[in-house]
Order: C-alpha cells, then structure tokens, then sequence
C-alpha cells in the first residue's frame, strides 16, 4: 500500500487518507474548521506581503532545500527566518 510523508515526516495510507477524506465530507466530530475553499494561496506574513524572488545556482538552491527540509519547514520560511536573524 502506497504511503505519503508530511513535510513534518508523519506517514499517511491510502486508507489513512480515505478515511479523512470520509471524515471531512460527513461532518465528523472536530472536522468543523473544514469549510468552503479559497481559491489563490493563502497570506501567510501579512496582506501587505509581496514576493520577491532571487536566482540561485544549482549548489546554493540545495543548500537552501535541504536546510529547510532538516528543519521541516518551507524554504520561504527558513529564508524569512533567516532575514529576521539578521542585525
């Protein structure tokens, strides 16, 4: 049976997943929050918030992915943490 790793590494099934999936659309206990979805990405530091991108080689783009990954956290996060580190 096929299975899918969070990026906080928990381990779901098929069934696992299924049976959440049934959950969610029968209005099971503490699956309130489920609700109609919103199209577009959701604001995750402000609605004032812009993108900003930046070009990076093939050995630093690693780097960045796999810091992030050891942390389990996006790469969007570890550079804003990184950013807020600094003086």
């Amino acid at each position: 049976m096929k299975t899918y790793t969070t990026k906080s590494g928990r381990v779901y099934s098929e069934a696992d997943l299924e049976r959440r999936s049934w959950e969610a659309a029968n209005g099971m206990p503490g699956w309130e929050f489920v609700g109609k979805p919103t199209p577009g990405r959701p604001v995750s530091v402000g609605a004032k918030a812009k993108p900003f991108t930046i070009r990076l080689d093939e050995v630093r783009r690693a780097k960045v992915e796999n810091e992030a990954k050891t942390r389990h956290i996006s790469t969007s996060d570890l550079m804003r943490e990184l950013i807020d580190a600094m003086a």
